[in-house]
């Protein structure tokens, strides 16, 4: 099985699963047909002051309302549907309405029929209105919008899944011994289409032990309902999927900054950490109608310590659709989004939906930063505030777009 670390870069595979039956589709991107080429140098040669206020008109701290026993910490996903908020943490899957009131936990935990060991992905099939959990213990769960229980199947370890027109894709951690970037899988648990893997079966320096994860890792995003396949940080491809279609919508053109083959953790574990610093990757992506928010991370730590977070390991990149330019955000407050609005620390969109730029912080750390009077907030947050302490979930920023 594999084993995995919460740690900012690093996992350690024991063994690699793969789901693939009966490939039939292989996808690779030409420069030609991507909607976006992004000149990834030309972005990091340029730093330009962003203020939240270009973007967003107001801002919300929408607190999770959920029972005493239950608190939810480490927020990986936020997926909204027009009535819910489906929340992916590590603690597991909860439905919430808009405002943030609890209705309940998908599932439960256990080995029995609906219940999971450890969630390790989680989307939603929009088409069938079913909520899919993909388990440690190498099976998928199925349910519905009331929370029952409908079937699962035994297809493997997927870790990163998304799902379009009741396709389930799954980003694999690519290292030599997976044979796909990404595949997916139809209802019967075949594969259908697939990226293939240009180093599979490639000897490595180290019998390929390792392979880095960063902690903001998010593969799949969604932009106007369509679902995106972004993937494990060295891939420089972003596609757009439709069912077992995918279509290249961005190319990174990484430049300098591409990490190396050899300097892969899987490749040589040694050589990664001593030179992975000078190589960056994209790991999360989100979208407006004028927008690419892209947060790109040092393929290893510059201090070769991943087990503290070090800022200067991230830059936060925007790029405009229009210009075809990106700049690294830069200001007075550090990296991110200058908060202009209510004057609180930098922010970053993290989710992006019709409505709002998302992100998410722990209540104390906001508390810390409310003491130091770097927020000015309304009579109403004022009100919040004083019920929050330390039992309160991790808060999602919420700032509305301007429209």
């Amino acid at each position: 099985m594999r084993t995995i670390c919460s740690t900012p870069f690093i996992i350690i595979l024991l063994s690699v699963f793969s789901a693939g039956c009966n490939h039939s589709k292989e996808h690779s991107p030409s420069k030609g047909s991507a909607s976006y080429i992004v000149d990834f140098e030309q972005c990091m040669n340029t730093e330009r002051t962003m203020r939240l206020s270009e973007i967003a008109d107001t801002i919300e701290f929408l607190e999770l309302k959920t029972p005493k026993e239950t608190i939810i910490t480490r927020i990986w996903d936020i997926i909204p549907t027009d009535e819910f908020l489906f929340i992916f943490s590590r603690d597991g899957v909860f439905q919430f309405t808009k405002n943030g009131d609890y209705i309940r936990k998908i599932g439960r935990d256990g080995q029995g029929p609906g219940e999971y060991t450890l969630a390790i992905g989680m989307d939603i099939d929009f088409g069938k209105r079913e909520i899919v959990i993909s388990d440690v213990a190498q099976k998928l769960l199925f349910y519905d919008f009331d929370g029952n229980f409908l079937r699962e199947e035994k297809w493997g370890y997927l870790f990163n899944i998304g799902c379009s027109d009741s396709v389930v894709w799954v980003s694999e951690f690519v290292n030599q011994g997976c044979k796909y970037i990404a595949f997916a899988l139809n209802s019967k648990g075949d594969t259908i289409a697939s990226i293939p893997n240009p180093h599979y079966g490639m000897k490595s320096k180290d019998d390929g032990a390792g392979a880095s994860m960063a902690k903001y890792l998010k593969p799949f995003y969604r932009y106007k309902k369509d679902l995106y396949l972004k993937g494990k940080e060295v891939n420089d491809t972003i596609y757009r999927v439709s069912g077992k279609d995918l279509t290249p919508y961005v190319i990174f053109d990484m430049g300098k900054y591409k990490l190396p083959v050899e300097y892969e953790a899987w490749y040589s574990y040694g050589d990664h950490y001593k030179y992975g610093k000078h190589y960056w990757s994209v790991i999360t992506v989100g979208e407006d109608d004028h927008y690419l928010f892209l947060m790109s991370l040092r393929c290893a730590p510059v201090d070769e310590n991943r087990y503290v977070h070090n800022e200067d390991n991230y830059r936060y990149i925007v790029y405009d659709k229009e210009k075809r330019k990106g700049f690294v955000t830069n200001g007075e407050q550090g990296t991110k989004i200058i908060d202009d609005i209510m004057g609180g620390p930098a922010i970053w969109p993290r989710y992006v939906t019709d409505d709002y730029y998302m992100c998410t912080v722990e209540w104390y750390n906001l508390s810390e930063e409310i003491k130091k009077g770097n927020y000015n907030l309304a009579p109403a947050l004022k009100e919040q505030f004083k019920k929050f302490g330390y039992s309160t979930n991790e808060l999602i920023v919420m700032c509305r777009k301007k429209k």
